[in-house]
């Protein structure tokens, strides 16, 4: 029987010889039979180890050492199990034990002390416990270089504590000549680095690493190599230094590399780093400029910042910042980023609102501890904005904060704390106490502490400081001395070029020089008002002209679009241009802005906002009036009325614009209200005398419009020169609208005849005018004489040329002379040669056409300048009239015929057109001829076409012809030549039979008793006629025709005889029968339309009324009458003037006949009925006739 001995023998010997898997069936078998020794124990786990059962084999040495724990061999056969290669567990306290036992026992052999400490070391590090790393001896620490890589390796993702941080620190100290041929490893170190060290030396890592293995295919590393380049030209105090000039080229080279990752971006940030590295950075700056949206991109947003911050271009920082979301920045790459953007604020703010954003954004982002910015830039730019917005409001509390802002015995920057503190005491002294003596001195300390190492820029900073104490000192040319240096040192700062250009300009020293820096600065800060508004000034006082001043300020509106001042001048400029929609858009956009502003306005400011509003209102209606929108622009004067109802400019704007709508009698009650002695506008004197100006203006243009009658205009004679006069001896005679007045009121009296003209010397006492008349030659004289100082004032004035050479053309008509014929044409040459619009040049070519035509009869001269004139505008419409006139005057009928149908074609509503084609037909017997010399009237009667129509007319009436009832002219328009034409005979009886035929027989019989040659043909019988009609003193009719007798019973008739008369008419009598028995059937089939006037005043003369019934039938037939708005009351309902515009069939359709008598019976009635509406009280005889 195999004692225990043996079998444990036998086991031994087979695990000698290799046979594990059949010492283990023994192992086995030997468990179950419950053998518990420590050997048996210790052969299992050496079984399952050779078998790889690593599990069983761990679990087999754990029960042999609790067995015997003194025992070593189960403690190194469970060490070689969970050090083996394949074992997979993690590890764990056990473990630990298990190598610190051995440890322990190993003392005196060396080899396995090392061993088992290499491996305890990683124990500790797989199990976090890195304070016990700590512990031991920086030499001890992973003393083998593989071991190190593979701390290092495993540290690179456990590096949140601050054990690992620092025992991570360590490695790499210890690790870095291992990484030095190890590329993959070199840039673990760099990995690990970014997250345990600081940045400087992370990226100082990484740069080392590109240096060293520019071979190396890992993408990280170039956009990781690109980003630390960035960073590091944001955070440069000193520009673009060598050290960032090698680094750049590094980075051209990595991102130029073939299998680069981002192969289209890098080509553009490779060219970019190729210029800077070169030192080029307005190259850079404009290569940049056609990046589009790839600046955005971080890496090369870095980049682009640095390269606006050198170059001064802060406004496109500003732009380009407002595109990005600084969450989106990298947080490395953040803190600069937004340490630019801040910079760049402070270099454009202008006001408190922009000083106070800088200091609002400062404290979000730092805090609201200066101490806490993380540059001494930053620093200085918060207190600085402090003191602009007034939250340092003495120096106690100033230096209270600088002392804790700057420390002494600090430097940093390449700027000591000193030297910032006295030149931030140096800025509250120029811009809060106003001590600068005190402040130059401080900035003179300042610079005397400035490290040689500092940025240029910063350099430049105090002597600016130091410029503006001069200047403000009043030492002007050594703040030039100043500025010269500053812009030396850095010449990509906007402000040095603004305050040497606003100090050039303000001594006169150099204007071309003060324009340049002004453009320099505007160059380098295009958003700058301020910079805007002193190149302005030198743009004006250097004459520029107005195209480059606009183009500057619209450079500025780029950048500021709300900007109110530069809106304003604009606006001013366009309207000069005659650019006045975009006029019009920018002062819109202004009453928005200030209407805004105004709801905000405190109550002490509110008169001011309102006199700007009222202003911006005027000259939004005086771009509307240049515009030609008059409509609107009266609409604006009215809003600014609204603000200010006394503002003098806006009534006297708003008199002009309805001088130019034609309202003059609108703008006369203005300007009387605005010279009223009663009005709460106390004037000026001087301002009193051109309201006066304008007010006579208006009256003169109501006077001298085609449109009014010469009653009309002989109420306002004697106000008008009364003001001429008190005008001429109180104002400069050289006013210019004032001699244009007096010529246009020296032309209305010439187109009086000289009986009119005579009554008005006379009546306005113009003997005793300031340019006394005496006759119609002194008129003359002086409106020649006015015209010619007109012209003498304004020698480019082409239009009054043209006037001049009419008024010569009117005297030598009125006393023929040949010299003033010379000076008619010497007028229109100077006319001609003033003016370069063809359509002016066309007029005056037609003037000096009429001129050989009327006074010379030089046809082949007045063709050749009528057909100049045609050339020159061949819509001319005069010109082809006078053609027409002139083709007459030859003979030529069908070119006659030609000409005229051309003005017709052009203008149909010119006159001298249809008297032209009335004329041709006369020659041709036209029958349309009569038709022709009327329409001529209706547009504008003369004496010819009045003759003319009045021998057609009569000769028609003679034979008996019925008149068409549409031929009816506004006699109102005709009587107007009795007071202009002369009063020759035939011309008198022409219009008196003119007015007899329209029934203004008043008229009539003042015009035939005026003609006092009796042997015309037909007067006498005319006479007695218009006599018997006008109801004059009752003539002899003893010796007249039977027509004259009949006439004359007639008239003299009594209402009862009258009315028998009437009764016996057929039509009349049936219509009466039908009223008198209600008979609404026969009514209604002899009741026409025209018939109505007769009905309406027989019901009234007569006493007689209508039935419902009969009244039903009246008001059925179309159309009404218009007498049916006034009789019988009850018609007004069915609004007549409705029921006249509807369509009738051809039968029925009847003309209403609106002439004088029936205007005068309309009155009549109207007045009757509104007497007594519901009587049919008898009128007078007359009323009836």
């Amino acid at each position: 029987m195999s004692t225990p001995k043996n079998i444990l023998k036998a086991i031994r010997e087979l695990i000698d010889h290799g046979d594990n898997k059949k010492a283990l069936d023994m192992i086995q078998e030997q468990l179950k039979a419950g053998m518990d020794d420590y050997a048996l124990l210790l052969y299992a786990g050496y079984t399952h180890k050779e078998l790889k059962n690593f599990q069983s084999a761990v679990e087999f040495f754990r029960k042999a050492i609790d067995k015997q724990r003194e025992q070593l061999q189960a403690w190194q056969g469970l060490y070689k199990t969970i050090t083996d290669e394949n074992w997979d567990a993690p590890v764990d306290d056990f473990s630990l034990e298990v190598v610190d036992r051995l440890i322990q026992s190993s003392q005196s052999n060396s080899d396995k002390l090392a061993d088992y400490k290499r491996t305890r070391q990683r124990f500790l590090l797989k199990l976090g416990k890195f304070d016990a790393l700590l512990a031991e001896k920086e030499t001890d620490l992973f003393p083998n270089a593989d071991d190190r890589k593979w701390a290092i390796t495993s540290l690179s993702s456990t590096t949140d504590k601050t054990e690992a941080r620092e025992l991570a620190r360590r490695l790499i100290a210890r690790a870095q000549q291992v990484s030095e041929n190890d590329a993959n490893f070199d840039w673990v170190l760099c990995t690990l680095r970014s997250k345990v060290s600081t940045y400087d030396e992370y990226s100082q890592s990484v740069v080392d690493h590109a240096r060293r293995f520019f071979d190396h295919e890992l993408r990280q590393i170039e956009h990781e190599l690109y980003s630390i380049f960035g960073n590091r030209l944001l955070s440069s105090k000193r520009g673009l230094t060598s050290d960032l000039r090698e680094l750049a080229e590094l980075c051209s080279k990595w991102l130029s590399k073939p299998n680069s990752s981002l192969k289209g971006q890098n080509e553009f940030s490779a060219k970019v780093c190729k210029y800077l590295a070169s030192g080029k950075l307005n190259e850079a700056f404009d290569f940049i400029m056609q990046g589009g949206d790839q600046i955005e991109i971080v890496p090369l947003l870095a980049v682009t910042l640095f390269i606006y911050r050198e170059l001064g271009q802060f406004n496109k920082i500003i732009k380009l910042m407002d595109r990005i979301d600084i969450a989106f920045v990298p947080e490395k790459l953040r803190r600069p980023v937004q340490e630019v953007q801040i910079i760049a604020k402070f270099k454009l703010a202008e006001n408190d609102n922009e000083f106070r954003e800088i200091v609002d954004i400062s404290k979000k982002t730092f805090g609201e501890d200066p101490v806490q910015f993380c540059s001494m830039k930053l620093k200085q730019i918060y207190f600085k904005s402090l003191i602009k917005v007034g939250e340092i409001r003495d120096a106690v509390q100033f230096e209270t904060l600088l002392k804790d802002a700057f420390p002494e015995d600090d430097a940093v920057e390449g700027c000591s704390n000193a030297n910032a503190a006295f030149g931030l005491r140096s800025f509250l002294n120029l811009h809060l106490t106003g001590n600068l003596d005190l402040a130059r001195e401080q900035i003179r300390q300042a610079m005397t502490l400035e490290n040689k190492d500092r940025h240029p820029a910063d350099e430049c900073e105090d002597i600016l400081l130091l410029a503006r104490i001069l200047v403000a000192k009043g030492q002007r040319q050594l703040a030039n001395t100043q500025l010269v240096l500053a812009a030396q040192k850095d010449p990509y700062n906007a402000e040095v070029f603004q305050v040497l250009a606003e100090n050039m300009f303000a001594t006169n020293t150099d204007a071309q020089k003060a324009r340049a820096c002004a453009e320099r600065a505007k160059l380098l800060n295009p958003a700058s008002e301020k910079i805007a508004k002193l190149l302005h000034d030198i743009y004006v006082k250097q004459n520029i002209d107005d195209s480059t001043r606009l183009s500057s300020l619209h450079s500025l509106l780029l950048e500021r679009p709300n900007s109110e001042w530069a809106l304003r001048q604009s606006a001013l400029i366009e309207v000069n241009l005659g650019k006045l929609d975009l006029a019009v858009e920018k002062i819109q956009k202004l009453i928005r802005a200030r209407s805004n502003a105004t709801d905000s306005t405190p109550e002490g400011q509110f008169d001011e906002s309102k006199r700007e509003m009222c202003a911006l209102w005027i000259f939004l209606s005086e771009a509307y009036k240049q515009k030609g929108n008059l409509q609107s622009a009266v609409r604006a004067c009215k809003s600014a009325l609204d603000i200010d109802p006394g503002n003098y400019t806006a009534k006297l704007q708003l008199i002009q614009l309805h001088q130019g709508m034609g309202h003059y009698e609108l703008a006369i009650d203005i300007g009387t209200e605005l010279l009223s002695p009663d009005t709460t506008l106390a004037l000026a004197e001087n301002l009193r005398s051109h309201a006066e100006i304008i007010h006579t203006h208006s009256l003169v243009l109501y006077v001298t419009d085609e449109s009014r009658t010469t009653q009309e205009q002989m109420e306002r004679l004697s106000d008008i020169f009364d003001l001429l006069a008190k005008l001429l001896q109180e104002s400069s005679t050289n006013c210019v609208l004032l001699q244009k007045m007096v010529a246009q009121m020296m032309g209305l009296l010439l187109s009086f005849n000289d009986c009119i003209l005579t009554n008005c010397i006379d009546n306005l006492n113009l003997t005793q005018f300031p340019f006394p008349i005496n006759s119609r030659l002194d008129v003359f004289k002086c409106k020649i004489r006015c015209l010619t100082r007109i012209v003498n004032e304004r020698p480019t004035a082409n239009s009054v040329w043209n006037e001049l050479a009419l008024a010569f053309l009117a005297l030598h008509q009125h006393q023929p002379d040949e010299k003033l014929l010379d000076k008619c044409v010497e007028c229109l040459r100077n006319a001609i040669l003033s003016t370069k619009s063809r359509l002016k040049r066309s007029e005056y070519w037609c003037t000096l056409g009429k001129i050989f035509l009327q006074a010379q009869d030089n046809y082949p001269k007045a063709q050749h300048c009528l057909i100049r004139a045609i050339q020159l505008n061949k819509h001319s419409d005069s010109a082809w009239c006078l053609l027409a006139l002139l083709y007459l005057k030859l003979n030529l009928l069908n070119e006659a015929l030609r000409a005229m149908n051309q003005a017709q074609k052009i203008n149909p509503q010119l006159m001298e057109a249809w008297i032209a084609h009335a004329l041709h037909a006369d020659l041709t017997n036209d029958p349309e001829t009569m038709d022709l010399f009327r329409h001529s009237i209706v547009l504008k009667p003369t004496e010819t076409s009045i003759r003319k129509y009045a021998y057609y007319l009569m000769n028609y009436l003679r034979a008996g012809k019925v008149m068409d009832e549409g031929t009816m002219i506004n006699f109102d328009t005709i009587k107007d030549l009795y007071y202009r034409c002369e009063h020759e005979n035939h011309f008198m009886h022409a219009i008196a039979l003119l007015a007899e035929h329209f029934w203004y027989l008043d008229e009539a019989a003042s015009y035939v008793n005026s003609i006092k040659d009796h042997s015309l043909n037909g007067l006498e019988t005319n006479r007695t006629r218009i006599h018997i009609k006008s109801q004059c003193n009752a003539p002899n009719c003893s010796n007249q025709s039977e027509h004259i007798k009949s006439l004359k019973k007639l008239y003299d008739m009594s209402l009862s005889d009258l009315k028998d008369l009437l009764l016996a008419t057929p039509p009349m009598k049936s219509l009466f029968n039908a009223i008198s028995l209600n008979d609404v059937a026969e009514f209604g089939r002899n009741y026409k339309s025209n018939y109505y006037p007769l009905l309406a005043t027989s019901m009234i003369v007569f006493n007689l009324t209508l039935t419902p019934e009969i009244f039903a039938v009246v008001e059925s037939v179309r159309p009404l009458h218009k007498l049916a708005d006034v009789y019988p009351p009850g018609m007004q309902s069915s609004k007549p003037e409705e029921l006249l515009c509807q369509q009738q069939s051809e039968e029925d359709k009847v003309m209403v006949r609106h002439d004088h008598l029936s205007d005068k019976l309309f009155e009549l009635l109207k007045q009757q009925s509104e007497q007594d509406p519901t009587s049919n009280a008898e009128v007078t005889k007359e009323s009836s006739s």
